[in-house]
């Protein structure tokens, strides 16, 4: 399977109560396409792999990673009760958010962003077009 699906409506994750309604949104427009919903979640290894002077980020990569499947799940539950007949796929993406989500909407039609994932610098560079879901 490519990584990149061309018309693909891609949703990016997180534990927000607005990436759950990201997801109801995202999933209903696939439907309407006829288009496959891609699910991605991010951690940002590096910022994780930080030197620390206490134990306490030991495996802490390794905890992230595991963790990081939860939203995709709970994600991909919304999706299926929203639109059951659509195709959804899951990536959980080892990069900072932003360039793990542009590298993931690369030849689709649509990658749609819970209102909390978009900042005042974000909503100034996507313009009029970002609207809340």
């Amino acid at each position: 399977m490519p990584e990149h699906s061309h018309g693909a409506v891609v949703v990016g994750i997180d534990e927000s109560d607005s990436t759950r309604r990201a997801v109801r949104w995202a999933a209903a427009e696939a439907s309407r396409r006829h288009a496959e919903l891609r699910l991605v979640h991010a951690i940002d290894e590096e910022e994780l792999k930080f030197p620390r002077t206490l134990p306490l980020g030991d495996g802490l990569v390794e905890k992230a990673r595991t963790r990081g499947h939860r939203p995709l799940r709970h994600a991909r539950d919304i999706a299926r009760e929203a639109a059951p007949s659509v195709r959804i796929t899951a990536a959980l993406r080892h990069d900072r958010p932003a360039p793990a989500l542009l590298a993931m909407a690369e030849g689709a039609a649509l990658l749609v962003l819970g209102t909390e994932q978009i900042r005042t610098l974000g909503r100034i560079l996507v313009g009029d077009r970002s609207r809340s879901p």
